[in-house]
């Protein structure tokens, strides 16, 4: 299988795993989903340690909470390239407008060796200063014809001469110039694997926090049940960030407590203590409003009872 092919066959499998944070433009599904990804990005950073490729694996411990910008998206690609192939040069290109590099941006998934001033070139986390920066359209026709790139998060691979794709959405969204580079190379399939499992090791750490405020024991974070306690009590009194994280590990978002005079939902808890926002969110993530608890009483009821509509 050549690049080309395995480029494509990842954005697929990519795209099946619904991770995109800006899915539609809703305004509701930005609100929580980028609320979600902030909070992410800075727990990550707190439990991440020092391991090989620091920037690549938090990136893909984001994804694996099922939410992720561009960045993260086109640094998944790349990690999930390095699994699959073991050859080959790879770059993420940073794009944004030449004037306000800090304001909107995108970046992407290059394959081959970049053809790029040694200024461009990110050494580390500063951008070069805007008098290196590259016109969109300069940059990709100066690369070798066989160069691959791969968007992810515009949900497509190509070659370099096939991107209309890419110039159409930058130029939709004022993104003129090339501002960064940043290359792997010699990343072998065994570090890919490391990667993979520093960036598994941070989901389970993350999810221990969130269970450690809940008051259970981190230890049984495997334990389904324990998890969807920990829902249950974020639910009526933690932060939104901390339920969907919850929530991205497969419980059930509708599972009821086991107390018999009870039978509470997250939703009936989230109601009944006035978390409004939480019990928002729930409904937003498709959490039922009819399953009554140990009384008959539902969501729905709590909803008209509170003037909550």
């Amino acid at each position: 299988m050549n690049n080309l092919e395995i480029s494509k066959q990842i954005i697929n499998s990519i795209q099946k795993e619904n991770i995109r944070t800006e899915k539609n433009s809703s305004k509701e599904e930005w609100f929580y989903e980028g609320k979600k990804l902030k909070a992410l990005r800075e727990s990550i950073s707190k439990v991440i340690g020092q391991c090989f490729a620091p920037a690549l694996t938090t990136s893909v411990a984001t994804t694996l909470f099922k939410v992720a910008n561009c960045s993260e998206m086109a640094q998944k690609f790349i990690f999930e390239y390095f699994l699959t192939s073991n050859h080959g040069k790879i770059n993420l290109i940073f794009t944004a407008n030449k004037d306000n590099a800090r304001g909107i941006n995108h970046c992407f998934a290059l394959i081959g060796k970049v053809t790029a001033s040694e200024n461009l070139i990110l050494k580390d986390s500063k951008l070069p200063s805007s008098n290196c920066y590259v016109p969109i359209t300069n940059f990709l026709s100066n690369q070798n014809k066989d160069t691959i790139i791969a968007d992810p998060y515009l949900e497509f691979a190509n070659e370099i001469d096939s991107c209309n794709i890419l110039l159409d959405f930058s130029k939709k969204l004022n993104i003129t110039h090339v501002i960064g580079v940043l290359e792997y190379s010699g990343v072998s399939t065994e570090q890919a694997k490391q990667i993979k499992e520093n960036a598994e090791k941070t989901k389970e750490n993350i999810i221990k926090s969130v269970l450690t405020k809940c008051r259970l024991d981190p230890n049984e974070h495997k334990d389904i049940l324990v998890r969807e306690k920990a829902m249950r009590r974020t639910a009526m009194s933690g932060k939104i960030e901390d339920l969907s994280m919850l929530l991205s590990t497969g419980i059930n978002i509708d599972a009821q407590d086991s107390n018999p005079e009870n039978q509470y939902t997250a939703l009936h808890l989230a109601l009944m203590h006035e978390k409004v926002e939480n019990a928002s969110y729930l409904i937003f993530k498709q959490a039922k409003k009819d399953i009554p608890n140990a009384k008959g009483i539902t969501a729905n009821n709590l909803i008209s009872n509170n003037g909550q509509g």
